[in-house]
């Protein structure tokens, strides 16, 4: 098994400390809908990152 790039995402630092990702197959930003109730999806331009294009990236 072989990471595509409908699997690969760039990590992008907000000045809030979030993070975006943006997704290699179609360049578009990862969102969740709905107030994340919805499945995540790669399909908000990266014009204007706003708050359900954001998520913290917890280290464990």
């Amino acid at each position: 098994t072989t990471i595509g790039t409908s699997e690969s995402f760039d990590l992008i630092s907000n000045p809030d400390g979030s993070v975006s990702l943006r997704a290699h197959a179609n360049g578009n930003v990862v969102t969740a809908d709905n107030a994340g109730a919805s499945p995540l999806i790669a399909n908000r331009s990266t014009v204007a990152i706003g708050q359900w294009e954001e998520f913290d990236l917890l280290y464990d």
